[in-house]
């Protein structure tokens, strides 16, 4: 690592004082864009190769090594429960001492969430590991937090280790499915110009008539639509047959808001992606 980027290791390791993980800034440019601007710029012609090295230069001078980057979560944890009351962090090593998960919450979320009956779950920092043990060790941390509450309702995709997780660390909950997922879905078997206009139709709807009568438009235009829909479970998508409120949150719209801001927090050091991560949700 070059002498640069080791100074700006050593001076945050060394004061330990949480500011010094913020994030300074993120060039979006790709390897192909670089080879073009150095080209178009400066009239020099370079391979992607050196692209891609150059700009992984770039990101260790500026936000540190990737590797040595997951030696400081313990101290920015530390940091980060010290001057945000009530925040609960985690971190989880392998047997041979390696990064294997970590958590946060802020104390500002968990008070507010005591007014809350609904949880929309997206695998946004959990793309590389979706599977059952990870997912078990997320709602392990989401109850130790939040703690379990009556009526509660948990809304996902439909990878299968979201189900197991849920099923798993909660004793009373109401697992469901976004509509989103299912319209997705069904896009696939079946196509039809009206689909999305029948199938939100019958998800939004209030009563049992509705939506009966939102499944016969359906099934004028899709004959077998209904099986495939009652084998994912009306209960899990639609509002009539639901056995607990979701209001009218039947898509992640939330929780799709929240990866788009955090798309590119995703390709920093791990240290300075969670000081980033706190940056946004703390203004």
């Amino acid at each position: 690592m070059s002498s640069s980027s080791s100074s700006v290791w050593e001076n945050v390791d060394m004061s330990l004082n949480i500011d010094d993980f913020i994030f300074m800034s993120t060039d979006h440019s790709i390897p192909k864009e670089i080879v073009h601007k150095a080209r178009t710029n400066l009239g020099v012609n370079i391979s992607y190769q050196k692209a891609w090295r150059a700009k992984e230069h770039m990101v260790k001078i500026l936000h540190g090594d990737r590797a040595e980057s997951y030696a400081l979560i313990p101290r920015f944890f530390d940091k980060l429960v010290e001057s945000n009351p009530g925040t609960c962090t985690a971190l989880e090593m392998d047997d041979s001492g390696h990064f294997k998960f970590c958590f946060m919450v802020f104390g500002a979320s968990i008070e507010g969430w005591k007014y809350c009956r609904l949880i929309f779950v997206d695998g946004t920092f959990l793309k590389y590991s979706e599977n059952d043990v990870s997912w078990t060790w997320f709602f392990e941390k989401i109850r130790g937090s939040f703690s379990e509450r009556a009526n509660l309702v948990i809304v996902s995709g439909r990878h299968l280790s979201i189900p197991k997780g849920v099923l798993k660390v909660f004793l009373d909950v109401e697992y469901c499915v976004c509509t989103k997922q299912i319209l997705s879905n069904l896009k696939l078997h079946f196509k039809n110009p009206l689909l999305d206009k029948y199938f939100f139709s019958r998800a939004y709807a209030y009563t049992v008539k509705e939506f009966e009568y939102h499944m016969r438009c359906m099934k004028s235009i899709c004959s077998n639509i209904r099986y495939y829909l009652s084998s994912v479970g009306f209960e899990k998508w639609s509002r009539a047959y639901s056995r607990r409120r979701r209001y009218r949150m039947m898509k992640p719209n939330c929780a799709e808001s929240v990866n788009s801001v955090f798309k590119d927090l995703r390709k920093l050091p791990v240290a300075t992606m969670l000081c980033s991560i706190r940056d946004v949700l703390q203004k």
